[in-house]
């Protein structure tokens, strides 16, 4: 029988748990890097949240992101509590148990945290009827008297062309001096006419008057009536109407300049007509502005 020598069977366990300790020390570090990446992962999706509200990243998009944002943690969770389940030591102590779900759930609860904050103010939103830009109680309204009234004082203000009716060059521009009543805006376009009155169904170079800063005059941009040289001599009929702000802007969008087909007995819809003056176009000479 061979004798074992002396101090080999203590050499033999100090390196069996030299070797435990350098095994555990690389998995406990591997296993914080793990939670580190998850907390990364965690603190990326609350980033995203905030990004995505100023992005305003669509509905339908957000689950595939909090999806994304799930699967990539629950990876990271999982292989670390694999790693520490698997520790070469025996047995885990009670704290060392609590210690890795707690550090398990950890990825989760921000998550669902995540979710909540991102998902909620939606279907808050979703609860509540959307509010038109201008809503009805904004927008001022006039009686009809009130309306009369403006429409007169509009009548009365205007300046070019003479109301009594005018000779223009080709290219004019019609302005006036009274007060436009708030929420309504003053439009100009032209029909072709004889002396008797305003002839065909379109109306013609559809305008925007410009209130000027500051005081009750208004213009609009200069255009031009008629068509060139070919009906120097002719008559054409400036209407004014009296607009309210919601169809003013949807005037404001139309081509420039829009041309509308209607009837002489049916102006432009929702517009209230405030006069047609008479004017001949005496030369194609297009004054410098």
């Amino acid at each position: 029988m061979t004798d074992r020598p002396e101090g080999s069977a203590p050499a033999t366990a100090d390196s069996e748990a030299q070797t435990e300790t350098t095994i555990d020390r690389v998995n406990e570090g591997t296993s914080t890097l793990n939670n580190v990446l998850a907390a990364v992962v965690a603190l990326g999706g609350i980033a995203g949240g905030v990004v995505g509200f100023l992005a305003e990243i669509p509905n339908d998009v957000r689950p595939f992101i909090l999806a994304a944002l799930g699967i990539c943690a629950s990876i990271l969770t999982y292989r670390s509590l694999s790693m520490q389940a698997n520790s070469p030591r025996a047995a885990l102590s009670m704290q060392r148990r609590k210690s890795i779900v707690f550090q398990g759930l950890i990825p989760w609860l921000v998550l669902t945290m995540l979710a909540a904050v991102w998902v909620w103010p939606d279907s808050k939103d979703a609860d509540e009827p959307e509010k038109d830009a201008k809503s009805p109680a904004s927008t001022p309204s006039l009686s009809a008297k009130g309306l009369s009234a403006a429409i007169s004082a509009v009548k009365d203000g205007i300046r070019y062309p003479d109301l009594s009716g005018d000779k223009i060059h080709a290219c004019i521009t019609v302005s006036g001096i009274s007060k436009i009543p708030a929420g309504f805006q003053v439009w100009v376009m032209h029909k072709n006419g004889t002396k008797d009155g305003p002839a065909g169904d379109l109306y013609f170079n559809v305008r925007k008057a410009d209130p000027e800063e500051g005081s009750n005059k208004w213009k609009t941009e200069q255009f031009s009536v008629g068509n060139g040289s070919k009906d120097v001599g002719s008559y054409f009929w400036i209407f004014l109407y009296l607009v309210p702000d919601p169809t003013g802007d949807v005037l404001s969008t139309l081509q420039d300049p829009p041309t509308f087909k209607k009837t002489p007995a049916d102006p432009p819809i929702s517009a209230h007509l405030i006069t047609t003056i008479p004017v001949i176009k005496n030369d194609n000479i297009c004054p410098k502005v």
